[in-house]
């Protein structure tokens, strides 16, 4: 099988795309993501360590 190689610019630039959302966008995707967190999984799993929320994770799941 072949497949066409994307040249890194493209990958790069749907990586550091930016998205503006409001308060309470954020305060949806983080309900999304906790109602399906698995049982014994905390909800501060999103939460680094500098006390920000980890959007990485939230973007997978609001999609």
């Amino acid at each position: 099988m072949f497949f066409k190689k994307r040249k890194q610019n493209e990958k790069g630039e749907a990586a550091n795309k930016k998205i503006e959302v409001t308060i309470e966008q954020v305060r949806q995707a983080v309900n999304e993501y906790a109602d399906g967190l698995p049982k014994g999984i905390s909800l501060r799993s999103i939460v680094l360590d500098d006390h920000s929320i980890n959007f990485d994770l939230l973007k997978e799941h609001s999609c």
